[in-house]
Order: C-alpha cells, then structure tokens, then sequence
C-alpha cells in the first residue's frame, strides 16, 4: 500500500507539473511492491520508469531478481536476467549471489557452479557476503 500511496502522492502533485521521478524514486517504489508481494504493480513501474525515459539500473534489476528468487520462481528469474543484458545493463556479483542464493535454496546446486562459471567468464570477482 505505501509505494502506491507514494507514487499516487508524487504522481498527483509533480507529474501534472512536468516533474518526473528520479530513479531512485521508481527503485523505491519497486522495492516496496517487491516487498508487498505485488509483483505486477512492481512491474507495472519498471515500465513506467521506461516510459518517462529513465533507464533500469543494475539495482532495479537486482530487486525484481530477488523477489523471484526469493519466491522460488527461478525460470522468472533468470528471464529478467536476460532482460537486464538486453536492456545493456551487465550482471554485477550482486546479480550473481542472488541467483547462486536462489538456486542453492532451490537445491538446483548445478545452476549454482553454472551462475560461478558465467560469472568468471564476464569478468565479475565473487565478494563475500556478510550478514
């Protein structure tokens, strides 16, 4: 409820007067619909940020990844994966230890060496995580 009270509070005021929101903005309200479990609404304003001419980062990418992940929906996952790269938007060690996270909880341990390979293969160093 509160990225759609946010975005509505923006849109109301701002978008009528030709103010557009920042990506930081649209990531904020993607990642409280993520958290909402709302997942069309979620990508409903990805595609609103690409409408009002901002681009998806790395880190709008990385949240929708995670939510699929976290519900298990790996197939989703690994789609938007292959839309961030089409989009031009490359995979960081994030990307990546989100989906080895996913899979391993998935208990799909060969995706998980396979995500490792592609990983070394694009140039990206695995970090650790800390929690």
């Amino acid at each position: 409820m509160y990225p759609f009270l946010l975005y509505n509070t923006w849109k109301g005021s701002n978008l009528e007067n030709g103010l557009v929101p920042t990506e930081v903005i649209y990531n904020t309200i993607v990642n409280g619909y993520c958290r909402a479990k709302e997942m069309d609404k979620a990508l409903s304003t990805v595609e609103q940020m690409e409408i009002h001419g901002l681009k998806p980062s790395c880190i709008t990418f990385n949240t929708l990844i995670s939510k699929f992940c976290d519900s298990g929906n790996m197939v989703e996952a690994t789609e938007w994966v292959k839309k961030m790269a089409g989009r031009g938007v490359a995979p960081d060690s994030q990307t990546y230890n989100i989906l080895i996270d996913g899979y391993g909880r998935s208990c799909q341990f060969e995706s998980c060496f396979q995500i490792l390979e592609e990983m070394e293969s694009n140039g990206v160093k695995p970090h650790e995580h800390n929690n």
